[in-house]
């Protein structure tokens, strides 16, 4: 009896750890990537992307230069390296409508993961698998990430192409609806906006009730044998 419970926690166990859920970045870089355009421009970077499988969106990221906080950089050598300019960067998701489905203001406080910084969002969002959605951040005139050599993409995430959004939502605060310009002349684009989600891989039911009903034939051979 003491065996059939032993193995019975077993099965809920594993069937606990195959739901479990994961949280990963959407894209990242494995080094230190190429930075362009400090000064230029308080642009509103990101990328296009579909969902392989559905997921939910938990945090909203920001490319951080430095890794050092938000700061405006000395990127052409004018001798204003260090010069505070604002610790907030706004980001936010876009559906491929350009309506605006979440929003979060990143601080130079908030954790960092590899190269961006993140924020949770108010309520998680859910993302439909083979549907096409945009990420976008402002820089707030610090450099931001150029078409990196060593561009790694979640294995749930399938990135499309470069893009940035239009004049009117640039600034402080991305507004409720773009236009989204996609940007062919960089393999793998600037970036801009990043995001943090999760999946729960579910295992499927036949394999759990295969694996109960051995369990408990195993244990009424063995009482009969017993007996």
């Amino acid at each position: 009896m003491r065996r059939l419970v032993v193995c019975l926690c077993s099965v809920f166990l594993l069937v606990g750890l195959a739901g479990s859920v994961h949280a990963s970045p959407a894209i990242g870089f494995s080094n230190d990537p190429n930075t362009w355009s400090v000064g230029s421009n308080n642009w509103g970077l990101g990328f296009t992307f579909t969902p392989t499988t559905d997921i939910t969106v938990t945090e909203l990221g920001v490319y951080d230069y430095g890794q050092d906080g938000f700061m405006y950089h000395d990127h052409d050598g004018d001798g204003q390296e260090g010069t505070p300019y604002v610790n907030t960067r706004n980001v936010a998701m876009y559906s491929s409508a350009g309506d605006r489905l979440a929003f979060a203001t990143v601080a130079s406080e908030d954790p960092l993961g590899g190269f961006f910084r993140y924020r949770g969002i108010e309520e998680p969002l859910k993302l439909a698998a083979e549907a096409t959605y945009f990420v976008a951040a402002i820089n707030g005139w610090e450099a931001f990430a150029y078409d990196p050599e060593d561009f790694l993409v979640s294995s749930e995430i399938m990135f499309l192409s470069a893009g940035h959004v239009d004049p009117p939502a640039w600034g402080p605060i991305l507004t409720e609806n773009i236009s989204v310009l996609l940007d062919d002349t960089v393999e793998y684009g600037n970036f801009g906006g990043n995001f943090q989600y999760e999946v729960t891989n579910i295992p499927l039911p036949s394999t759990v009730i295969l694996l109960a009903s051995a369990i408990f034939g195993v244990a009424a051979v063995r009482k009969r044998h017993t007996e």
